[in-house]
Protein backbone atom coordinates (compact mmCIF):
# COMPACT_ATOMS: atom_id res chain seq x y z
CA UNK A 1 0.00 0.00 0.00
CA UNK A 2 2.76 2.73 1.12
CA UNK A 3 4.76 2.00 -2.13
CA UNK A 4 1.47 2.19 -4.49
CA UNK A 5 0.73 5.76 -2.57
CA UNK A 6 4.10 6.82 -2.85
CA UNK A 7 3.76 6.07 -6.73
CA UNK A 8 0.58 8.01 -7.02
CA UNK A 9 1.89 10.92 -5.55
CA UNK A 10 4.98 10.94 -7.63
CA UNK A 11 2.27 10.87 -10.68
CA UNK A 12 0.63 13.61 -8.86
CA UNK A 13 3.80 15.56 -9.05
CA UNK A 14 4.92 14.75 -12.23
CA UNK A 15 1.06 15.77 -13.80
CA UNK A 16 1.47 19.13 -11.89
CA UNK A 17 4.90 19.61 -13.39
CA UNK A 18 3.23 18.92 -16.36
CA UNK A 19 0.01 21.60 -16.08
CA UNK A 20 2.83 24.15 -14.81
CA UNK A 21 4.98 23.82 -17.95
CA UNK A 22 2.00 23.68 -20.19
CA UNK A 23 0.17 27.07 -18.30
CA UNK A 24 3.72 28.72 -18.99
CA UNK A 25 2.85 29.46 -22.49
CA UNK A 26 3.57 25.89 -24.35
CA UNK A 27 0.30 25.49 -26.15
CA UNK A 28 -0.65 21.75 -26.33
CA UNK A 29 -1.19 20.07 -29.79
CA UNK A 30 -4.80 19.59 -28.90
CA UNK A 31 -5.27 22.82 -28.27
CA UNK A 32 -3.76 23.90 -31.64
CA UNK A 33 -5.09 21.17 -34.06
CA UNK A 34 -7.98 20.43 -32.24
CA UNK A 35 -10.00 22.94 -30.03
CA UNK A 36 -10.44 23.72 -26.59
CA UNK A 37 -12.88 20.65 -25.75
CA UNK A 38 -10.46 18.15 -26.99
CA UNK A 39 -7.46 20.07 -25.35
CA UNK A 40 -9.83 20.06 -21.84
CA UNK A 41 -10.91 16.22 -22.28
CA UNK A 42 -6.75 15.39 -23.18
CA UNK A 43 -6.37 16.96 -19.71
CA UNK A 44 -8.97 15.27 -18.47
CA UNK A 45 -8.13 11.96 -18.56
CA UNK A 46 -4.73 12.50 -16.84
CA UNK A 47 -6.38 13.82 -13.84
CA UNK A 48 -5.97 11.40 -10.66
CA UNK A 49 -9.52 12.41 -9.51
CA UNK A 50 -12.92 11.59 -10.61
CA UNK A 51 -14.27 15.07 -12.84
CA UNK A 52 -17.24 15.53 -14.02
CA UNK A 53 -17.27 17.87 -17.63
CA UNK A 54 -19.67 19.85 -19.33
CA UNK A 55 -19.93 21.92 -22.11
CA UNK A 56 -22.77 24.33 -23.18
CA UNK A 57 -23.31 26.42 -25.68
CA UNK A 58 -22.25 26.67 -29.11
CA UNK A 59 -18.56 25.49 -29.68
CA UNK A 60 -18.84 24.42 -33.62
CA UNK A 61 -16.82 27.86 -34.15
CA UNK A 62 -13.96 28.21 -32.49
CA UNK A 63 -12.98 30.86 -30.23
CA UNK A 64 -10.25 33.12 -31.27
CA UNK A 65 -6.78 31.37 -30.62
CA UNK A 66 -5.71 33.96 -27.77
CA UNK A 67 -8.99 33.26 -25.82
CA UNK A 68 -8.99 29.86 -26.07
CA UNK A 69 -5.44 29.87 -24.73
CA UNK A 70 -6.17 31.99 -21.89
CA UNK A 71 -9.26 29.66 -21.07
CA UNK A 72 -7.38 26.51 -21.62
CA UNK A 73 -4.58 28.23 -19.00
CA UNK A 74 -7.73 28.98 -16.78
CA UNK A 75 -8.27 25.13 -16.95
CA UNK A 76 -5.07 23.92 -16.48
CA UNK A 77 -4.38 25.97 -13.66
CA UNK A 78 -7.44 25.55 -11.12
CA UNK A 79 -6.81 22.10 -11.69
CA UNK A 80 -3.16 22.27 -10.41
CA UNK A 81 -4.53 23.88 -7.52
CA UNK A 82 -6.88 21.60 -7.00
CA UNK A 83 -4.36 18.23 -7.32
CA UNK A 84 -1.60 20.10 -4.58
CA UNK A 85 -4.04 22.47 -2.65
CA UNK A 86 -7.55 21.05 -2.02
CA UNK A 87 -7.52 17.51 -0.91
CA UNK A 88 -10.65 16.93 -3.24
CA UNK A 89 -12.50 14.22 -4.07
CA UNK A 90 -13.56 15.01 -7.08
CA UNK A 91 -13.24 18.21 -9.99
CA UNK A 92 -16.56 19.85 -11.91
CA UNK A 93 -15.19 21.69 -15.48
CA UNK A 94 -18.04 23.40 -17.32
CA UNK A 95 -17.27 25.18 -20.41
CA UNK A 96 -20.15 27.78 -21.62
CA UNK A 97 -19.79 29.74 -25.12
CA UNK A 98 -22.23 32.39 -26.47
CA UNK A 99 -21.44 34.46 -29.31
CA UNK A 100 -20.22 37.05 -27.16
CA UNK A 101 -18.42 34.90 -24.22
CA UNK A 102 -16.70 31.84 -23.17
CA UNK A 103 -16.88 30.63 -19.61
CA UNK A 104 -14.86 28.51 -18.26
CA UNK A 105 -15.45 27.09 -14.60
CA UNK A 106 -13.69 24.87 -11.94
CA UNK A 107 -14.78 23.94 -8.75
CA UNK A 108 -13.80 21.37 -6.57
CA UNK A 109 -14.92 19.41 -3.08
CA UNK A 110 -11.98 20.19 -1.37
CA UNK A 111 -10.52 22.39 2.01
CA UNK A 112 -11.16 25.61 0.35
CA UNK A 113 -8.97 28.69 2.07
CA UNK A 114 -7.40 30.11 -1.72
CA UNK A 115 -6.59 33.10 -1.74
CA UNK A 116 -5.42 35.86 -3.96
CA UNK A 117 -2.19 36.67 -3.28
CA UNK A 118 0.13 39.01 -5.66
CA UNK A 119 2.54 36.99 -7.37
CA UNK A 120 0.81 33.51 -6.85
CA UNK A 121 -1.67 31.57 -9.22
CA UNK A 122 -4.92 32.94 -9.03
CA UNK A 123 -3.25 36.87 -9.39
CA UNK A 124 -1.49 35.10 -12.94
CA UNK A 125 -5.28 33.75 -13.85
CA UNK A 126 -7.07 36.87 -12.86
CA UNK A 127 -3.84 39.24 -14.71
CA UNK A 128 -4.23 36.79 -18.25
CA UNK A 129 -8.02 37.31 -17.64
CA UNK A 130 -8.29 40.68 -17.71
CA UNK A 131 -5.29 41.48 -20.61
CA UNK A 132 -8.27 39.95 -22.67
CA UNK A 133 -11.00 42.04 -20.94
CA UNK A 134 -12.89 39.53 -19.03
CA UNK A 135 -13.54 38.68 -15.41
CA UNK A 136 -12.47 36.32 -13.08
CA UNK A 137 -14.13 35.32 -9.77
CA UNK A 138 -13.44 32.63 -7.29
CA UNK A 139 -14.87 31.87 -3.61
CA UNK A 140 -13.10 29.73 -1.40
CA UNK A 141 -15.08 28.20 1.72
CA UNK A 142 -15.13 25.29 4.04
CA UNK A 143 -16.65 23.14 1.04
CA UNK A 144 -14.61 23.70 -1.82
CA UNK A 145 -12.97 26.32 -4.28
CA UNK A 146 -15.07 27.44 -7.04
CA UNK A 147 -12.99 29.95 -9.87
CA UNK A 148 -14.69 31.04 -13.43
CA UNK A 149 -13.11 33.22 -15.98
CA UNK A 150 -15.53 34.78 -18.55
CA UNK A 151 -13.94 36.14 -21.48
CA UNK A 152 -15.35 38.04 -24.72
CA UNK A 153 -14.80 35.96 -28.05
CA UNK A 154 -15.45 39.07 -30.30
Amino acid sequence: ARRDLAALNEEIDELIGALRDLVQGIMPAALVERGLIAAVEDLAGRIPLPLAFQVRGDFTRRAPAHVESVAYFVVAEAIANVLKHANAGSIRLELRRDDERLTVAVSDDGVGGATAKPGHGMCGLEDRVRALGGCLRFESGDEGTRIEAEVPCA
